[in-house]
């Protein structure tokens, strides 16, 4: 992975929402980007993040793809800045507020952005360019120190000591930049909880993965589709995903996409894909990583074992999720699998059985939970595991619930799937969360939390909202996110 790769990365990590350019009119945006895109191509190589990185700013100044596109080609074809847009970043704007009329300039903004998006803005600051732009801009020499000394301290986490510089008028636009730099800084000193997921295939981890996360983030298939190591990092600082890979040609995804991680997996280069995003796990000092395995008893790709086996040796990570299959208890790829992730983890190593797909058991006919559960108890304990601690539940219900719940789009399957799915939880028998077996005290406060808001009504009849909240949580996905407080 490269410096530029880390160093756009970090740019990335931004969600500057705040940023007050994008509050101006369509022509100020477009001149901001179109001046902060000529003025960086020319310094930075030609590389993919760069270019990932200045998508992400047409993204956030709303600049539609296909003028970005028509920007970018001007760009390229001249290969020249263009001395009247620069010029009117460099004007002052009169706006009103409350009929109270105020002078705002985007020109302070605009030149630490440039600085904050060069890996070592010297070189251009001395250069032509550079030179160029603090005349149009008509920047005085001390305002240009002080800019740069701005983006440095921030840039080495000197906070402090930019904030009675910043209460200037004339830089309050820059205080954006000093709080989403203190917001990164604090949710990378949290404590993270590092919980590895283990599986064989079909027993649905990447779909457990995305219901755990509410967002449709790893490819689903009926076929292994995670290939790497894969770590998913909750940082409660930004409002979308973004992606980081090592050893491929385009390695960068400043909002990630579920096609795009399929892509990393499908890719040969690259061993570690790593995940950044608002989960909604942990504490307020403590933050969870998920890190997804290649499922190791394909015999299509024999390498995933190796993978997994080796991360689990290293040991980097705090506690195992192992997910187990409702309808395929005991197997023999399981069997093997788990054994061999058992002598891998050896002790001092917590490992929670999750059995995916519990509401597949047709509690009308011969079937029930209780036996389900059972039958899992005696098989964990003749693979030598004491006193196993062992929750139900439905990723793929939970998912379709919280789509209803959060209004997303859902294809036609479903929202046919949904109704049977809400009709099966509607019933209190379905109540995942009752049938936890643990023997840790520490796991007492969140079941007991967990059964208290799923029986709130034992049966449900309404459809609303707080009767479809009712059956989410008793899909266990919600007990396993409160789970992550007491591993």
């Amino acid at each position: 992975m490269s410096k530029h790769s880390l160093f756009y990365y970090q740019a990335c990590r931004h969600h500057l929402s705040d940023l007050d350019i994008r509050k101006a009119k369509d022509e100020w945006r477009r001149s901001y980007y179109i001046c902060l895109y000529a003025l960086l191509k020319n310094q930075v190589p030609d590389d993919p993040c760069f270019l990932e990185a200045m998508s992400w700013y047409a993204v956030l100044l709303g600049i539609p793809q296909d003028e970005q596109d028509s920007i970018q080609a001007n760009i390229q074809s001249s290969n020249a800045i263009d001395k009247k847009q620069l010029k009117n970043i460099g004007r002052s704007y009169i706006q009103f507020a409350n009929l109270l009329p105020q002078i705002r300039t985007y020109k302070y903004l605009f030149f630490a952005n440039v600085l904050m998006l060069l890996p070592d803005p010297k070189p251009f600051l001395q250069s032509a360019a550079g030179l160029q732009t603090v005349k149009e801009l008509r920047l005085q020499k001390k305002t240009v120190e002080n800019i740069t000394e701005f983006v440095t301290a921030i840039r080495e986490g000197r906070f402090d000591a930019q904030k009675e510089w910043l209460s200037k008028k004339s830089y309050r636009s820059l205080r954006a930049f000093l709080q989403q730099q203190q917001d990164i800084r604090a949710a990378d000193q949290r404590r993270f909880r590092r919980i590895a997921l283990v599986a064989p295939m079909s027993a649905g981890k990447s779909s457990f993965i995305n219901a755990l996360v509410g967002e449709e983030l790893l490819p689903v298939r009926n076929e292994a589709c995670t290939a790497k190591i894969t770590e998913i990092s909750h940082n409660p600082s930004l409002d979308r995903f973004i992606g980081i890979v090592e050893g491929t040609g385009n390695p960068l995804a400043a909002c990630l996409t579920r096609s795009r991680v399929d892509e990393w997996n499908r890719c040969a280069e690259g061993k570690v894909v790593r995940i950044e995003g608002n989960l909604g796990l942990g504490t307020d000092d403590t933050s969870v990583t998920l890190i997804d395995t290649p499922g190791p008893n394909s015999s299509t790709y024999e390498e995933h074992e190796k993978i997994t086996f080796d991360f689990l040796e290293q040991g980097h990570f705090d506690a195992v999720l192992y997910l187990i299959n409702a309808t395929q208890v005991a197997t023999n790829d399981d069997k093997q699998l788990l054994q061999g992730v058992l002598r891998k983890l050896g002790t001092g190593k917590k490992i929670i059985f999750i059995v995916n797909k519990a509401d597949q058991i047709d509690i009308d006919s011969n079937e029930s939970l209780g036996g389900l559960l059972d039958t899992v108890f005696r098989y964990l304990q003749n693979v030598g595991v004491e006193k196993p601690t062992v929750i139900p539940s439905s990723a793929y219900a939970a998912h379709l619930l919280q789509s209803v719940m959060n209004k997303k789009p859902m294809t036609r399957k479903e929202k046919s799937d949904v109704d049977w799915i809400y009709a099966t939880f509607a019933d209190h028998r379905y109540d995942l969360n009752t049938y936890t077996l643990h023997a840790d005290d520490l796991l007492t406060e969140a079941v007991s939390e967990a059964a208290g808001k799923s029986s709130i009504a034992p049966e449900l009849k309404n459809s609303s909202p707080d009767d479809i909240s009712i059956a989410f949580h008793r899909t266990g996905i919600p007990l396993v996110r409160r789970l992550f407080q007491s591993l």
